[in-house]
């Protein structure tokens, strides 16, 4: 009854302040709220809204353009729907609310709507710079983001079970929250235009192996829980990431410490190379999964030979002087370390503990005395 009420609420505010985008702070299964930019010339007393509460039998709704006393239908408030599975929207509506319709698998816009468009099965806002929601039935394997998408809103994906790639525009800025949350994909390469990623916006997609994460990205919030199969993720950020807020207790100015969630699977995540102590405090803060560090610059080697020999890093054959230099310089960050000839990362770890670093060098010194 409170998440009711406080829907409720939430839509007069909506109606009365004109607010351009709400995102609900309920686990709603569904939820989408978006108001037209653009200004409404039709005259308030002639204006009004269609409601629909709690219905469980009514699978399709079709809004007309004016109701029974003429009044223009300018706002769709949609709530609690369950058997709703397809909505129509008239020319004059420019507010939408819909929550908690966990069978809607079908938005259409009439094509004289001077608010919204569709294309394909996919609404978008007038400018087409933000994409609102893609159809849950729509069976493409594969969809190419337009040039013009700025913004992917909240839910925006959500729920399609049939997408496999997602290829983003590089004027692409925002992904919202749950924007592709419960769907099946395998691939998703990240624009290294994007500034923000929303909460579990990649949640419960079981097929995700490998995602790179941009430069600009300044925080993630469970961004990839449930995402069981994901192995290695890349962070592309070489700023300073983990810096504690003593004013703020729990919170930090800059993490990636809630980005897994509850995850209980291994993962290896690739990080710059001058910032693998910061990545690794913060991991130990906030990843409850076992983990493996490792420097950017060993992901860029391509084809690795490794020869199983301790040492040799730059698999000759054997460990000898030459090695135990690569080996320096990288940790001592002396020279560029993606121009290091590293072929086999796995040789420098001697002691087996998961990171490169001078307990290792001193290791490696130790058997070449030896020799």
């Amino acid at each position: 009854l409170m998440k009711k009420i406080v829907s409720a609420i939430a839509v007069i505010v909506m109606i009365l302040y004109g607010s351009q985008l709400f995102v609900s702070n309920t686990n709603a299964e569904y939820y989408i709220t978006y108001r037209s930019k653009n200004v409404l010339e039709i005259d308030k007393a002639k204006r009004t809204s269609f409601y629909l509460t709690n219905d469980t039998t009514t699978t399709e709704v079709a809004i007309p353009d004016v109701n029974e006393d003429g009044k223009i239908y300018t706002s769709v408030n949609i709530l609690w729907c369950s058997a709703l599975k397809k909505i129509s929207l008239g020319k004059n509506v420019c507010y939408i609310h819909i929550e908690d319709c966990q069978n809607l698998t079908e938005i259409h816009i009439d094509n004289a709507n001077p608010y919204f468009m569709e294309v394909d099965d996919v609404i978008y806002n007038a400018e087409m710079t933000e994409l609102l929601f893609y159809s849950r039935s729509k069976k493409d394997e594969s969809f190419t983001v337009p040039d013009t998408v700025e913004t992917i809103c909240d839910y925006a994906f959500s729920g399609n079970q049939y997408l496999e790639e997602i290829i983003f525009s590089e004027r692409t800025i925002t992904l919202g929250q749950y924007a592709f949350s419960n769907c099946n994909l395998t691939k998703a390469e990240l624009p290294h235009s994007l500034e923000k990623i929303g909460s579990h916006c990649f949640d419960l997609n079981p097929k995700i192996s490998d995602i790179t994460i941009p430069k600009n990205i300044t925080r993630l919030d469970y961004v990839f829980e449930n995402c069981e199969a994901l192995e290695t993720i890349t962070f592309l950020n070489a700023d300073n990431i983990y810096e504690p807020l003593s004013s703020v207790e729990g919170n930090h100015l800059f993490a990636y410490k809630n980005i897994f969630g509850n995850r209980i699977s291994p993962v290896i995540a690739y990080v710059p190379d001058n910032q693998i102590g910061q990545y690794i405090q913060m991991a130990e803060d906030g990843w409850k999964c076992e983990y493996e560090i490792r420097p950017l610059s060993w992901k860029q080697i391509s084809d690795p030979q490794p020869t199983g020999t301790t040492g040799d890093v730059n698999c000759d054959g054997c460990y000898n002087i030459a090695d135990l230099v690569i080996v320096s310089r990288w940790i001592l960050n002396s020279v560029d370390s993606a121009s290091v000839n590293v072929n086999d990362p796995s040789a420098c770890d001697v002691d087996q503990d998961g990171f490169v670093d001078l307990l290792d060098l001193m290791l490696l010194r130790k058997t070449l005395i030896s020799q």
